[in-house]
């Protein structure tokens, strides 16, 4: 059984306002309004790394655009996850309609044996191949949520996408 540590109010309160204070410094500056949930870091590392601007937003919306105004979506995974693929949580015909509007996906693997992680490779799928991909993909999949993996290998497989490395200096 865990046991868990006492806290000090007085410390923990002062931290939740330090927490609220980098929140509100991040938003000012660039324009993040989610910082603690767990994707939005990576998704600030592939975005710098490709040169691309965050879009506010949460589950559902598109992550970040270019200098030109196209949008993408990022998927990640980590190198030490014990799954290595991306889900799309949602394959709805609203997910599939959304993906043939954005430029691209972004399929980003981070390399987590160090600290911080590093964004070493990605693959890329326009919007178009994507939302036909899980058109075809998910016709057979009979549950409830709407769900699918997909991996690098059914990526090559299926549509000869393959890795790209990303700038090691980029973060």
């Amino acid at each position: 059984m865990i046991k868990f540590k006492k806290i000090d109010k007085k410390k923990f309160y002062f931290l939740l306002e330090e927490m609220r204070r980098i929140q509100k410094l991040f938003y000012s500056k660039f324009n993040i309004d989610d910082l603690w949930s767990n994707s939005k870091f990576t998704e600030v590392i592939i975005a710098n790394a490709l040169n691309h601007e965050m879009i506010p937003g949460h589950s559902g919306s598109r992550d970040a655009k270019d200098d030109k105004g196209n949008i993408y979506e990022y998927k990640h995974y980590k190198k030490n996850s014990s799954n290595h693929s991306w889900t799309f949580n949602d394959y709805s015909d609203v997910t599939i309609e959304k993906l043939k509007k954005t430029k691209s996906v972004i399929f980003a693997h981070l390399n987590d044996e160090t600290f911080p992680p590093f964004f070493d490779k990605y693959i890329e799928a326009s919007g178009q191949i994507m939302s036909q991909y899980l058109t075809r993909e998910t016709r057979k999949i009979r549950n409830t949520r709407k769900m699918i993996n997909v991996s690098s290998n059914q990526l090559k497989q299926k549509e000869n996408l393959y890795w790209n490395e990303v700038n090691k200096n980029s973060l």
